[in-house]
């Protein structure tokens, strides 16, 4: 038996958690874009001490903190490249990168677009500012070893570590303490009325690899061992590490991948690499087929379901009505499912060379209280997600990116895409302060 065709299974990270503007103006402050500023835009500060870097905004004719932070990246074996620096380890692992302390051009300086300031009058600055940064009419201020940095308090996001839980400004995620790939909470924060609450049973992947004169391998999230590896907690996001392979009883039958979850304040993001040694058009028989997604509870009945190709909502209820049986499936890259419970935006950037190839990610949508797809903390199957067709999927690299998207504050229709937009870091230019 050849397993390196088990190796297409690392593409599976990147689908658990399928698992701002100027604070100034008040049109623009459900703004949820996060600025990333990299090392290279920072020519001043390269090869200086990240400690002694200090960002201040201008306001109301006074220097200001905010929150703020600076992630490093050193070289990973396991990676064979460089990748974001974690505080603690979770693993026996003792090779996770180290960093140097010093700011590097592939580094970067995060903080919300929403905490920007006004043009600041840097000779009012006791410590003279080095670099202005602008985005979206805001304006921050970069600090060299100031006598008197000013430092927030304030953090946006926050992780325990032992219960394996998130808790950002628009949701809370919770994973299982003993899976790490197993999401079992999802509390968004921008419900309409009442407390927040979990509206998630748990998110499931569920696929069938059918290997031609090779083996047949089930999937699912419950069979999979995960772990995490370690984390990073920030300010403004938090980094944490997950190992993920397959085993046939005790034999490791697959390469263990690691993939990087991000969580910042409105979005979770989980970019990931599929490494695909196998063309599925040529190697897998036809029910290589596969899932994965949101298994809702009965708490969120009442929801209203809309996509790109799906424009006209429809109601989530625990039966398929005919509406719900005529959804368009093909090419769906967002979905929107929002109710007075809260308001969830999922959106999957797919790989342009898939694209190319004709590989599209489809939606799955099953409403139906009576389908069972165990685990079932809540009977019934309130699932929306993605499914892929393996045997479409040539041999090749590719990048995917899932994202989970918490608008803040009661959601409007019509607004999805801006709040999808907004996922991508805003345009930036800074200039030396003379």
């Amino acid at each position: 038996m050849n397993f390196k065709y088990l190796r297409l299974f690392i593409f599976l990270a990147p689908f658990v958690s399928l698992s701002l503007l100027c604070a100034s103006h008040p049109a623009q402050a459900s703004s949820i874009s996060t600025v990333q500023v990299t090392g290279k835009d920072l020519q001043a500060f390269l090869g200086h001490e990240i400690s002694q870097m200090n960002l201040q905004v201008y306001r109301g004719g006074k220097w200001q903190a905010l929150p703020y932070q600076i992630d490093e990246k050193a070289f990973d074996p396991i990676a064979r490249g460089r990748r974001w620096v974690l505080d603690q380890a979770f693993s026996r692992r003792t090779d996770l990168p180290a960093g140097n302390g010093k700011l590097e051009e592939d580094e970067v300086l995060l903080f919300l677009l929403k905490d920007m300031g006004e043009k600041g009058s840097p000779e009012s600055s006791t410590d003279r500012p080095v670099l202005e940064i602008k985005s979206g009419g805001g304006y921050a201020y970069l600090f060299l070893n100031p006598k008197n940095p000013l430092v927030s308090q304030e953090s946006y996001v926050r992780y325990n570590p032992n219960e394996d839980e998130i808790d950002a400004l628009g949701y809370k995620n919770r994973f299982n303490t003993h899976q790490a790939i197993v999401q079992e909470e999802l509390v968004p924060k921008n419900q309409k009325s009442g407390s927040p609450a979990n509206i998630l049973d748990r998110f499931k992947v569920r696929m069938m690899l059918a290997i031609k004169n090779f083996i047949d391998v089930n999937i699912d999230e419950s069979n999979l061992t995960s772990k995490k590896v370690g984390y990073r907690v920030g300010p403004i996001r938090i980094i944490r590490r997950m190992a993920v392979y397959k085993s046939l009883g005790p034999i490791r039958i697959t390469p263990k991948a690691e993939s990087d979850f991000l969580f910042y304040p409105y979005f979770v993001r989980v970019p990931s690499r599929l490494d695909n040694p196998i063309d599925g058009r040529k190697s897998l028989e036809s029910n290589s087929k596969g899932f994965a997604g949101f298994d809702f509870t009965h708490f969120f009945y009442g929801a209203r379901f809309f996509s790109e190709k799906n424009p006209r909502p429809v109601l989530i209820d625990g039966a398929m009505s005919a509406e719900e049986k005529g959804l368009n499936l093909k090419d769906v890259t967002w979905w929107t499912a929002t109710s007075e419970k809260g308001t969830l935006i999922v959106k999957v950037q797919w790989d342009p060379n898939l694209v190319k190839e004709g590989v599209t990610c489809n939606l799955y949508y099953v409403d139906d209280r009576t389908s069972l797809k165990p685990p079932e903390m809540d009977p019934g199957e309130a699932a929306v997600g993605f499914q892929l067709d393996f045997t479409q999927i040539p041999a090749g690299q590719y990048s995917v990116y899932v994202n989970q998207i918490f608008p803040p504050g009661p959601f409007q229709m019509g607004t999805e895409g801006t709040y999808i937009n907004q996922i991508q870091p805003p345009a930036v230019s800074v200039t030396p302060v003379s």
